[in-house]
């Protein structure tokens, strides 16, 4: 009996070169297949016979053998799409002197269990900050102050992210709008004919939200919907196909401005982070009440925003 699992990937490119024919040089192309393979792990046992034991001849009927095998530690989730697969299968093998090997094999998947709890670092909030200026021929109309923030650098599945956009627009330009997105990242790695890596990245889901008039602050508020059939993250334990997330939100300008975007890389696990409640602390009636933030919050999601009207 055979145990096994395997990473691998494959893709092709689409390439051009000069070649001679006679006195003149022609462009040609051709194509290179790329490929990568890694053996996560593989596990060998005879359920009878073995290596060097005489043939023993077996009557006519059926016959149900038990075996176990010990799985790593460290496997990463099954796993497949067009360019890439991590795979494990079970394939016996009856071996009959003097003729072909009888083969089957038959597939099972491995799903990986990730507590994001165990990891210290997710558990630290994320914020970026960038300053937006905007000119207006030879005159500078002022700057826009965008904050965004997350709570947590790791969800589970079927849970929500919590993004928060500050605005402090001191500048006269309206901001049209902001686009919230999960995304995937795929990485390859072939070793084959050379070593490559290809990466392709997808939008697992996108939100649309509203952005600023000049000379205005706000607050924007999303709950970005994780999906509940994801593959977890697998960066530490995989080599030839690497699954990743990260969470983009693009600021939009109008068409004469570039748009501020922010990365924030996160982890997919199927436990999310448990939030610690603040301890309490007495405090005196009497004391003066903090006034709440200079910012309104912004209602959820406007529908009728579209990513093309940035």
């Amino acid at each position: 009996m055979l145990v096994s699992g395997r990473e691998k990937c494959q893709w092709t490119e689409v390439k051009t070169r000069q070649v001679r024919h006679g006195k003149a040089r022609k462009i040609e192309t051709y194509t290179v297949r790329y490929e990568g393979k890694v053996v996560l792990f593989n596990s060998k046992s005879y359920i009878f016979g073995g290596p060097g034991e005489s043939s023993t001849e077996i009557a006519a009927g059926t016959y149900r053998y038990h075996f176990a095998a010990d799985l790593p530690s460290r496997l990463p989730q099954s796993f497949g799409v067009i360019h890439g697969r991590i795979e494990y299968k079970v394939e016996a093998v009856l071996d009959i002197p003097w003729q072909s090997n009888k083969k089957i094999s038959v597939p099972f998947t491995v799903l990986r269990h990730v507590d994001l709890n165990d990891y210290a670092e997710l558990k630290v909030p994320m914020t970026q900050e960038e300053v937006k200026s905007f000119c207006c021929l030879f005159c500078e109309s002022g700057v826009c102050i965008i904050l965004v923030s997350i709570p947590y650098g790791g969800f589970a599945t079927g849970s929500k992210i919590p993004i928060k956009i500050s605005y402090i627009n001191q500048s006269n330009f309206k901001i049209q709008g902001t686009c919230v997105e999960l995304k995937r990242s795929i990485k390859y790695t072939s070793s084959t004919p050379e070593f490559k890596t290809k990466t392709e990245t997808d939008t697992l889901v996108e939100i649309f939200a509203n952005g600023v008039y000049g000379r205005q602050n706000r607050i924007v508020e999303c709950l970005l919907d994780v999906p509940r059939i994801l593959t977890n993250s697998n960066e530490a334990f995989c080599k030839v196909v690497q699954v990743s997330y990260f969470v983009e939100i693009e600021c939009g300008m109008g068409e004469c401005h570039t748009n501020p975007k922010f990365f924030f890389p996160i982890v997919i696990g199927d436990i999310g982070i448990e939030e610690v409640p603040p301890v309490s602390e007495n405090v005196n009636p009497s004391a003066p009440q903090i006034p709440p933030p200079p910012f309104p919050s912004a209602p959820m999601v406007q529908n009728d925003l579209r990513k093309e009207n940035f």
